[in-house]
């Protein structure tokens, strides 16, 4: 149900970013791609915020997975949606798994991407800290969206260090 207009929702969008927020994170699955239309409508190419947005794994046989054309196609998709010529963050919306984040589609694709300026940073949003750590120790991803909150902190607790120490 929506419960206000496009235009309420875009001036609520303007609002949060007169009052100082700047990041925006969104994906093509929020709405069936509703959020980042209105983040677009809102935004546009505006230098100052920063949209960070996902892809999801497409169904291959039994399991999901990225594949390159999934990777380039939904960053397309993404851009579209958002009204952008590049995406600030641009993340996988998977498990974040040692296999995800080392299968060289995955690897190929955000390369793509970044060497086209498509998007600025690779990204993963996980909650796997095996894949993650992984990711980040040998610079598939200039950044990561991991689970964490104060009650379980699980996932998190081994990437942090590396965190610091990659920047």
């Amino acid at each position: 149900e929506n419960m206000h207009s496009d235009a309420e929702w875009i001036r609520l969008l303007h609002q949060a970013a007169d009052w100082g927020i700047t990041l925006f994170d969104t994906a093509t699955q929020y709405a069936g791609g509703r959020s980042q239309e209105l983040i677009g409508k809102a935004f546009g190419n505006r230098s100052d915020v920063v949209i960070a947005t996902k892809v999801s794994p497409v169904q291959d046989g039994d399991s999901r997975r990225f594949t390159v054309q999934s990777i380039i196609e939904g960053a397309e998709n993404c851009l579209r949606l958002l009204g952008r010529d590049c995406i600030e963050i641009f993340q996988t919306h998977g498990s974040g798994s040692l296999d995800e984040v080392s299968d060289p589609s995955f690897v190929e694709g955000m390369a793509r991407l970044k060497e086209a300026g498509k998007i600025r940073v690779r990204a993963s949003a996980t909650f796997n800290a095996e894949g993650a750590c992984y990711a980040m120790e040998n610079g598939l991803v200039d950044a990561l969206q991991i689970t964490y909150n104060l009650v379980d902190r699980g996932h998190a607790l081994p990437v942090l260090p590396l965190a610091e120490k990659h920047g």
